[in-house]
C-alpha cells in the first residue's frame, strides 16, 4: 500500500453548506470579482486546485483518486505539519496580549470566532442559512478597542463583515471539496499521532483544506485596510487590524483543528485572489507584510524550511514569490512550480 492509500478524503459537507453552494454546481465569485465572465471564475478555481495539487496536496478526483505532484510528498507533509503542530500548542494555552495592552486568554478568542453570532444583524426573521465566522467581528472589536474612538470602530466593525463577504464569497467552500484533505483528528488517528489533540470547533465540519477562516480574514482585513485608510483612520488601528486579520487563522492552527500548511494555502489563495478583487495592488502588499510579520505560524513555517524540512519548501518559495508580487496570477504561478519540479528528498 502506497503512502496515498493512507489518506481517505474527507467527504461530503453538511447539507447547509453544501446546498448553500448550489452543489453539485461550480458556485458564483464574489461580489468584489472584476473578471466579468462567469467561465473567468471556474478557470480561476480550478487553476488554484491544480497549483495546490502541484505544491502541497493533491487534488482529489472522483474515481481516479489522488492527482497532482503533491500526491508525493502528502505524507511528508502531514508529518511535517504534526511536528509543528506539537511545537505550536502552548501557545493555544496562553494569553493573547491584544493593541493596547489587554491579555486575553486564546482559548477564549479561538471560541468566539468558531461559533455563529446569535446577534447577526444581517440575518432576517426565519432565516436558516448558516453563515460561518460571524462572530470576528465580536473579536474584531476588541482588537479595535484601544486604538479606535467608539463611533468609529462601531462603524467600522459593522461595515466589517460585509466587506468580507465581498471580498472572499465562499471560495474557501468551493475549494475544499476539489482537495478532500482530513483533518488533523482524522489522520491522528490513522497515523498514530498518539500526542495530538485538537480543540472542539464547530465550524470544522469541512475538509481542512484550505482553511476558511485564514482565508476570509486575509480577504477582510484588506478590505477593511481599504476602507480604515479612506477614514483616515490612525496607524495603531490599521496595525491592530493587521493583527486580527493574523491572529484568526493562526488560532486554528494552535487549536489543532488546522494544519499549518493548511494556513500556507490560504496566504496563496488569498494572495491570487487580491487582483481579481481589489482595484490597485496596494491591499495585497499589506496583507502580505501583515503574514511575514505577524503571523507565529508563518514564522515557525519558516523556522521549518530553514532547517531543511523539505515538503514545505516549494509552496513557502512560491508564497515568497507571490507576496512580493513577483508572481501575481493564477498561471503565472502555475507556470513557477512547472519550471521547478518536485525534488523530494
Amino acid at each position: 500500500m502506497s503512502h496515498a492509500d493512507l489518506y481517505p478524503p474527507y467527504g461530503r459537507m453538511i447539507f447547509e453548506w453544501e446546498s448553500g453552494l448550489g452543489f453539485p454546481n461550480e458556485g458564483s465569485p464574489p461580489n468584489h470579482w472584476n473578471k466579468g465572465k462567469p467561465d473567468d471564475w471556474t478557470s480561476w478555481l480550478n487553476g488554484v486546485a491544480d497549483l495546490l495539487g502541484e505544491i502541497l496536496w493533491p487534488r482529489w478526483i472522483p474515481g481516479q483518486k489522488w492527482q497532482g505532484s503533491a500526491t508525493a510528498i502528502m505524507h511528508d507533509l502531514t508529518l511535517a505539519d504534526f511536528e509543528l503542530l506539537k511545537s505550536l500548542r502552548s501557545v493555544f494555552d496562553a494569553d493573547a496580549q491584544l493593541p493596547g495592552g489587554a491579555l486575553i486568554a486564546q482559548r477564549r478568542l479561538f471560541r468566539c470566532e468558531d461559533e455563529e453570532d446569535a446577534k447577526d444583524p444581517f440575518r432576517t426573521a426565519g432565516d436558516e442559512t448558516v453563515r460561518l465566522d460571524m462572530s470576528v467581528d465580536v473579536t474584531l472589536n476588541k482588537y479595535l478597542e484601544a486604538v479606535l474612538d467608539d463611533t468609529r470602530r462601531s462603524a467600522f466593525v459593522k461595515a466589517y463583515i460585509d466587506g468580507l463577504w465581498n471580498k472572499s464569497g465562499n471560495v474557501d467552500l468551493e475549494l475544499k471539496p476539489l482537495m478532500q484533505r482530513p483533518r488533523a483528528y482524522q489522520m491522528a488517528f490513522i497515523l498514530n499521532q498518539e500526542q495530538f489533540s485538537n480543540r472542539q470547533a464547530k465550524s470544522a465540519l469541512t475538509p481542512s483544506m484550505i482553511s476558511g477562516h485564514c482565508l476570509e480574514m486575509c480577504l477582510g482585513g484588506v478590505d477593511g485596510f481599504y476602507r480604515a485608510k479612506a477614514a483616515a483612520f490612525p496607524q495603531a488601528a490599521i496595525d491592530a487590524l493587521a493583527q486580527h486579520t493574523i491572529d484568526v487563522g493562526d488560532r486554528r492552527v494552535f487549536g489543532g483543528v488546522h494544519y499549518p500548511s493548511d494556513n500556507l494555502s490560504s496566504w496563496i489563495s488569498s494572495l491570487l485572489l487580491c487582483p481579481n478583487v481589489c482595484d490597485d495592488d496596494e491591499g495585497a502588499q499589506w496583507l502580505w507584510a501583515a503574514i511575514e510579520t505577524r503571523s507565529a505560524v508563518y514564522a515557525r513555517v519558516r523556522q521549518a524550511v530553514e532547517e531543511g524540512v523539505w515538503p514545505y519548501q516549494r509552496s513557502f518559495d512560491l508564497l515568497r514569490e507571490i507576496g512580493a508580487r513577483k508572481v501575481v496570477t493564477v498561471e503565472q504561478a502555475l507556470d513557477w512550480a512547472a519550471a521547478r519540479p518536485l525534488a523530494a528528498e
